[in-house]
């Protein structure tokens, strides 16, 4: 019994490890998430501004090449912008994956210590009954030797 809650202490521990490492990755996905956001935000800033400097300079009369140069520029922006959101989705899923796994350790983790605690509640019950007989047995042994003594 003794070696099974060894070998039991040892699992916890492991998947208190598998715990840690999950919420560790969890939280890294979602920093890069954030930061990725915080990307597509500032690309997105900076188009508006583009595109408000080119009104400005078209209010005051461009040259079809520079037109031409402008409206290319937005469309490689916006191709960006593209990329940034498909991979905002692509990492959005990966956070959830990551989170999933992260509360799937912590459930197993505390299968564990309830196995564990239920275990030493019931040594505990083991060791309150051997005490509790041996203090019987020495009540009934001090009996009788009084009843001897008289």
């Amino acid at each position: 019994m003794n070696m099974a809650k060894n070998v039991l202490k040892l699992v916890y521990e492991q998947k208190q490890k598998q715990v840690t490492s999950a919420l560790q990755a969890y939280k890294k996905a979602q920093n890069i998430l954030f930061e990725q956001r915080q990307q597509l935000q500032n690309l997105q800033q900076y188009r508006r501004q583009y595109t408000e400097q080119l009104s400005v300079k078209g209010a005051l009369g461009l040259s079809v090449s520079e037109l031409r140069k402008y409206q290319q520029f937005i469309v490689q922006i916006d191709l960006g912008l593209s990329k940034q959101q498909q991979m905002l989705v692509k990492l959005e899923y990966d956070v959830h994956a990551y989170k999933k796994s992260w509360l799937e350790c912590q459930i197993n983790s505390k299968a564990i210590a309830m196995l564990l605690h239920k275990k030493a509640l019931k040594e505990e019950k083991i060791e309150n009954i051997k005490e509790q007989k041996l203090l019987d047995e020495f009540t009934i042994f001090q009996y009788f030797q009084k009843r001897s003594q008289i």
